[in-house]
């Protein structure tokens, strides 16, 4: 991944965490307790979605930092939801504040001048959720650098649908699409998920039934 990304493991209390480096950084599903060595160089915070193993920790990294926090427009609902944003689940009822800026379907984000996002819209397993392709400008052409697959595709499985505002037809659509992204894209290419390991493409292919029906 050319250390322009680093692994933030999921524990008992959190999903995986990813971090950006740029000449700033940009967290990805904040979560983790916060930490001032990370946040010394944060410019930005990101949620593929609005689940509490994702974004539990965000009021604190918002008020910490001061940064804005971008996330699925799909999701707004589920910010004053606790059942919908699963904090209930975690015994942890919660409503959150509004975002600060809410991304949607194909939208190209510019986090620097060669660095930026594109968003898929991917629901399913909750009706914001997305898969961000970070690319890395390299002689005037964007390269894919990454794909953060959120709770949409993991190494070998997909997210659940079974939770409130989840759609099992949403999310065969959003695999249909997800399998075209990911057949034009380079085979070796990581995939983050936000839980289990990261793998790569040609593994998802080999792999995962989920994947494998589309081809």
């Amino acid at each position: 991944m050319k250390n322009k990304i680093s692994y933030i493991p999921e524990s008992w209390d959190h999903a995986n965490s990813y971090i950006i480096h740029g000449s700033k950084d940009y967290l990805i599903d904040p979560s983790i307790a916060y930490d001032q060595k990370i946040a010394a160089n944060l410019n930005g915070i990101i949620a593929t979605h609005f689940h509490y193993d994702h974004i539990s920790q965000v009021e604190i990294w918002r008020e910490k930092t001061g940064l804005d926090f971008m996330m699925p427009e799909g999701d707004i609902p589920l910010l004053t939801d606790p059942e919908a944003n699963c904090s209930m689940m975690f015994g942890k009822s919660t409503r959150y504040s509004a975002a600060d800026y809410y991304y949607t379907d194909q939208e190209k984000i510019q986090l620097e001048p060669d660095l930026r996002l594109i968003i898929y819209h991917t629901p399913g397993h909750c009706p914001g959720c997305s898969c961000i392709l970070l690319q890395i400008k390299e002689d005037d052409v964007y390269q894919p650098l990454a794909l953060i697959s959120g709770d949409t595709l993991f190494s070998n499985s997909i997210g659940r649908t079974d939770l409130k505002g989840g759609n099992p037809d949403d999310m065969e659509k959003s695999l249909a699409r997800l399998t075209g992204l990911l057949q034009k894209l380079p085979q070796d290419l990581p995939v983050l998920p936000g839980h289990g390991s990261p793998f790569l493409i040609k593994d998802a292919f080999r792999f995962n039934p989920f994947i494998r029906q589309y081809l």
